[in-house]
């Protein structure tokens, strides 16, 4: 006889196989019911409710902060589609539904203007920014939710201002709309990729769209049972909107903060870098988790380090790399066989062998750069001896490559927002570089 056990989400059973000489079916027994629902027909229940909307193998097939963020995402999404409802019912009012002077061309030329308004804006925005979507992602996923009720705001303010005023008034709305889209969309499918962590983020793609769309069809009655009971209410729909642009905000706010991300950006690289260069290695590094508590979501943090250096940047961006003697001297500030090359701006050139490890290496380089000067009021702690801080650096990378791998960073990607430039530079003369 052998035995098995069989685990699912709802139960825990005994798989009995007998052998051929004793023949026999193989029997199932249950021998205890997990999970949220104990009775067997509340599991069945629960089981329905998981095909529908939550990926297949949950909990162990998403990250462990995707519960989290769905509960906010959710509720973010239901006080959305209620606002949503009292916008709409203005922008309507506004092309003349009700109206008996209005006419249908007038409103239909009000509504192709609006939208194609929203298209260029679409466009625009993506050439700006799509590069940062990535590095950024629980910041622009938060600014594409303000974005959005911003426009639901102006919307909804159209009908207090003069008609000639109104057309304006929702194509800026329609603007605001399509970073909203941009955004958002650009965010989600990064957010959804962290969450899959078996590589089924088709699946949990498929089932978020499942919980939005089940979200909007709750909001959607909850808008209309809204807009009925105001009954055109000026200070009613004010009231209203405020009470779920507040719960929104909240949801979306707690909904990016908990989310944990254990790539590098930059701002999550001078969280590590300033604790390893406080703690060393004494003190274990930062995990993910801690990181994400310091982390700012809100769209307000710069520093030197993260406006002023570039990595992968030409040749010619270096201020004073004119001529071969002045590239020869840059090279010997830096260790034999290095992978990239710093300038005192903070512009970095990169080879293209450089790996992953190498723009972390570099970003480190940057960092120390920066934080002397900030420290000493503008000047270098290393000033007019920048190899004295190339070399500190570059002999403090190991320790630090090796305290961010053992708490758990991912280390093959990262989000630097590094450009595309890479240079072959020929090697020196081993009497050059001495």
């Amino acid at each position: 006889m052998l035995n098995i056990t069989e685990k699912t989400n709802n139960e825990v059973a005994t798989i009995s196989l007998s052998t051929k000489a004793r023949g026999g079916a193989p029997h199932r027994r249950v021998m205890a019911r997990t999970g949220p629902m104990k009775i067997a027909r509340l599991a069945k229940v629960w089981a329905i409710f998981s095909a529908m909307f939550l990926p297949e193998g949950y909990p162990m097939s998403v990250s462990s902060d995707y519960t989290e963020y769905q509960m906010y995402d959710t509720l973010q999404a239901l006080c959305s589609s209620v606002t949503g409802t009292l916008s709409t019912t203005a922008v309507l009012k506004g092309v003349g539904v009700g109206n008996a002077e209005a006419t249908a061309a007038s409103a239909t030329m009000r509504w192709l203007i609006r939208d194609g308004t929203g298209m260029i804006g679409r466009v625009m925005f993506a050439t700006l920014c799509g590069s940062d979507f990535d590095n950024n992602a629980k910041t622009w996923r938060l600014v594409a939710d303000i974005t959005n009720d911003l426009a639901i705001m102006l919307e909804i303010m159209s009908a207090l201002f003069p008609p000639e005023w109104f057309l304006l008034t929702v194509c800026v709305a329609s603007v605001l709309y399509a970073v909203t889209g941009v955004a958002g969309g650009a965010t989600r499918a990064s957010l959804t990729q962290h969450f899959a962590v078996r590589g089924n983020t088709a699946d949990v793609s498929a089932k978020d769209g499942s919980q939005e769309t089940a979200v909007g069809f709750i909001g959607m009655f909850l808008g209309m049972f809204v807009t009925w009971t105001l009954h055109d209410s000026f200070l009613g729909t004010w009231l209203v909107f405020l009470f779920f642009t507040a719960l929104h905000l909240f949801a979306n706010y707690r909904g990016v903060r908990c989310v944990v991300l254990p790539t590098l950006n930059r701002q999550r690289a001078e969280i590590l870098f300033a604790h390893f260069d406080e703690k060393g290695t004494t003190t274990p590094m930062l995990t993910a988790t801690e990181v994400s508590r310091r982390e700012c979501v809100i769209p307000l943090y710069r520093s030197a380090t993260s406006t002023q250096c570039r990595l992968g940047c030409g040749v010619m961006d270096i201020p004073g790399l004119t001529s071969v003697e002045s590239f020869q001297d840059l090279i010997r500030e830096h260790p034999k066989g290095t992978s990239f090359l710093c300038g005192p701006t903070g512009k970095v050139l990169l080879c293209e062998k450089a790996t992953t490890r190498d723009m972390i290496a570099a970003y480190y380089v940057c960092y120390k750069l920066f934080e002397g000067r900030e420290v000493r009021g503008g000047k270098s702690l290393f000033q007019g001896c920048p190899s004295i801080l190339v070399k500190f650096a570059s002999a403090q990378v190991p320790k630090l490559l090796q305290a961010l791998g053992e708490a758990g960073w991912v280390l093959d990607r990262c989000q630097l927002a590094v450009l595309d430039k890479r240079c072959d530079w020929p090697p020196l003369s081993d009497s050059l570089l001495s």
